[in-house]
């Protein structure tokens, strides 16, 4: 088995930590994000979408992020994935949610436009996207933090399933440009759960760390959080 992947991508990221978590053993390949690896004509000869991350198993290749936790968790037995039939379908639900209605305004409308320039809006459009996505973000985390979470430590309940491990590596990403958790306490509550993890530290690391390499000193140190995060300049 093997796991192709970069820490800059999300997705790779809620793998890692659930591979960590239950000491998976396989095979990796680094595939740079910032070099454009994942868009090489061999690295397509695996994966056609050219996306992370990828893992392969023999005659099985799996590309999707959500996917891939269920089959290490039906590999591994674990617990963060129920058998019975109804709390495995929440899991379902909440890995759908957070793949499609949180991602799509918090990650790729809201977040990403902010810290990457190949993500930026057209000129003259950016702000005006940038506060249309936070404003549907801000109706997601509202039904993350009432709804899902509520009173419940976890997002499907009592104990911790891959649905959480996939949505705490999309809302910590806010983290980088200085998103605010104080309106949705119980997600903040959630988040300081998920950082307790003992892999946490270790599926994130590289991530930051190569943000920090990249970034110019200024840009560095203001997704640091030393200075006011790029969220600021909208409020």
């Amino acid at each position: 088995m093997k796991l192709y992947h970069d820490p800059l991508s999300t997705d790779s990221r809620a793998v890692l930590l659930f591979a960590h978590e239950h000491r998976l053993k396989f095979d990796e390949e680094i595939v740079s994000i910032w070099d454009g690896a994942h868009l090489s004509d061999v690295f397509a000869g695996l994966n056609p979408d050219r996306t992370l991350p990828l893992l392969v198993d023999r005659n099985l290749r799996l590309t999707q992020a959500s996917t891939i936790l269920k089959y290490l968790a039906e590999l591994t037995g674990s617990q963060t994935y129920p058998h019975a039939l109804h709390p495995r379908m929440l899991v379902n639900e909440r890995l759908d949610w957070f793949s499609n209605a949180l991602a799509r305004d918090f990650l790729h409308g809201f977040v990403y436009p902010q810290m990457f320039p190949a993500c930026r809006y057209a000129d003259g459009e950016h702000q005006a996207a940038l506060r249309r996505h936070l404003a549907a973000a801000h109706r997601k985390l509202y039904v993350l933090d009432r709804h899902f979470l509520g009173a419940s430590p976890y997002v499907c309940g009592q104990e911790v399933t891959i649905a959480d491990y996939l949505g705490a590596t999309y809302v910590g990403v806010g983290d980088w440009i200085g998103f605010s958790l104080a309106d949705y306490p119980r997600i903040a509550a959630w988040m300081d759960r998920m950082r307790s993890l003992q892999s946490w530290s270790t599926s994130h690391h590289e991530f930051e760390a190569g943000l920090i390499a990249r970034w110019s000193p200024e840009i560095a140190e203001r997704l640091a959080g030393t200075q006011a995060g790029l969220i600021s300049d909208l409020v």
